[in-house]
């Protein structure tokens, strides 16, 4: 999951070099449900629940730095659109934007704008909350839903992540629980179809 001004940055490769590639459709799957179990502990039992949420969330391009997210690449107009509980994934035609795959590929990004109410309208939420902490008061920050599926890979990072609502902010790798442990990195799996032209 990502917190609000959270932004998640994924790579897509071009296996078609020498070829027009068009970027299609983005596949954006989403977790749905949790599973848990019961604490009766002779007769446990597990308990599915259905995830409620509604968040709006922009998508963006950037080209490829040396294997990193780099200079945005812009479109005509703001790709935004709301995930929410009632499909496990997304489909996201942006086939009217002219997104081309370069022969180096490039990364597409989500960026959490914020949850969202039935009627379309922002939900006010901040991106942090303030918790008592050994006597202090600690500000940490709060995610929201949706939760996103990852695979995780061994030392082979193509999804990174940074607070987009900084201007300062820098691309990271995406870790397991934001630890920056190297068996640990995760990829965001995000998928898509491309038009491919001769």
């Amino acid at each position: 999951m990502l917190i609000i001004g959270g932004e998640i940055s994924c790579f897509i490769n071009n296996s078609n070099e020498g070829k027009t590639v068009q970027i299609k459709t983005i596949k954006i799957p989403v977790i749905t449900k949790t599973i848990s179990f019961s604490k009766d502990k002779e007769n446990k039992k597990q308990i599915v629940k259905k995830l409620k949420f509604a968040s709006k969330f922009k998508l963006s391009f950037y080209d490829n730095n040396n294997g990193k997210p780099g200079n945005p690449i812009y479109t005509q107009k703001s790709i935004v659109f709301n995930l929410s509980q009632e499909k496990s994934v997304f489909d996201i035609n942006i086939s009217d934007y002219d997104i081309y795959l370069p022969n180096e590929g490039l990364f597409v990004s989500l960026i959490n704008l914020g949850p969202v109410d039935e009627n379309d309208k922002f939900i006010q939420s901040e991106p942090f909350e303030v918790k008592q902490f050994n006597g202090k008061q600690v500000k940490v920050v709060k995610p929201t839903k949706p939760f996103f599926p990852v695979i995780k890979e061994w030392n082979a990072s193509k999804t990174f992540y940074r607070f987009s609502f900084d201007n300062d902010s820098k691309w990271e790798m995406f870790y397991k629980h934001g630890k920056k442990n190297n068996s640990e990195v995760h990829n965001l799996g995000i998928g898509y179809e491309l038009n491919v032209y001769e």
